[in-house]
């Protein structure tokens, strides 16, 4: 074997700490996303029930309102998650909000069928919108819900409900699902990253200290000239197996089988699976599937070089190695 090869296989801790380094980036900004929309700096908002609003530009003004009243639908039902109502806050003034149908569901859970009134004052945030021409004629052809039919017009319509609108600062189940999504992506690449990758790096770097074996390795890996389970990252040399960033003598060896995946019943996978004279497991190699023809060959090829391993998952060899 080629020392540029070698060297790969006894030394892949740069390869490992640039996959590291990699899946923690990955992770960062698929939760940083998320961190960022739920805590990222908002303005204050304004209490318009309490501050009237100053004639201006006030489209994209975060502000809040305090009701105790139900809203009351201007608009047709839709299967949009947002519909429009018309609210009149504590002081009775009368605005036009847009409103998702949870918070709609949860605030009408709290009315009080004595009063007519909400248990306690609910403040409602929300971003000022420009009223276009559309939500104006919706509201006017609804005004029998809110107003008589002589006080409401598209000429004095700006006098008792303003030139904006209020859209509750609400994340649509949409976002929710791709904020779930980006959590769940990041939550995986950092158990990869801290639960595979940083574990084989200080693996490999206690190997690497060990001057005896490392050079012992490297000998044995020269003079190796057939590797079939190239591609399982597996080498059988003369004296060790050596698999990933670990190598073990064969003699060590003393039960060895394959072990099946499943998922809902069916097999995903398989692994070769040895443990040693001190009881310890250790995955040798995986493939994926129901095949495991390969995985066969290396377990046929170890047991050959140690006559005293257990082989297969049969009832007397779990019970003596559990003994």
């Amino acid at each position: 074997m080629e020392e540029k090869e070698i060297d790969k296989i006894l030394n892949p801790k740069r390869k490992l700490i640039i996959l590291l380094v990699i899946y923690l980036s990955i992770a960062f900004v698929f939760i940083g996303l998320v961190f960022l929309a739920r805590f990222r700096n908002k303005e204050e908002a304004v209490n318009i029930s309490e501050v009237v609003l100053s004639d201006g530009q006030n489209a994209g003004k975060c502000v809040k309102v305090e009701i105790d009243t139900l809203p009351i639908l201007l608009t047709p039902i839709s299967k949009k998650e947002t519909q429009f109502y018309y609210i009149t806050d504590v002081n009775n003034r009368g605005y036009v909000v847009n409103l998702s149908n949870e918070t709609f569901k949860n605030i009408s859970g709290t009315i009080n069928t004595e009063t007519g009134k909400f248990e306690t004052i609910y403040q409602l945030e929300g971003i000022l919108n420009n009223m276009d021409d559309e939500i104006k004629k919706f509201v006017l052809s609804n005004v029998e819900k809110v107003f008589e039919e002589s006080e409401l017009n598209s000429e004095n319509f700006s006098e008792h409900l303003g030139t904006f609108y209020i859209k509750e600062n609400s994340v649509s189940r949409r976002m929710i699902t791709l904020y779930t999504c980006s959590a769940l992506f990041g939550v995986f690449f950092l158990i990869l990253a801290l639960g595979y990758l940083l574990p084989g790096i200080l693996k490999a770097n206690k190997r690497l200290k060990n001057q005896e074996l490392m050079e012992e390795l490297r000998t044995e890996l020269q003079n190796l000239t057939d590797t079939p389970y190239k591609k399982q990252h597996v080498y059988l040399t003369r004296n060790y197996i050596v698999f990933g960033v670990q190598a073990m003598k064969y003699d060590e060896i003393a039960w060895g089988y394959i072990e099946e995946e499943k998922k809902y019943e069916m097999t995903v996978g398989k692994n070769l699976i040895v443990y040693d004279q001190d009881d310890k497991k250790y995955m040798i190699a995986s493939v994926a599937g129901n095949k495991n023809n390969i995985l066969d060959d290396i377990l046929a090829d170890i047991s050959s070089r140690n006559a005293n391993i257990k082989i297969g998952c049969l009832e007397e060899n779990t019970e003596s190695f559990e003994k």
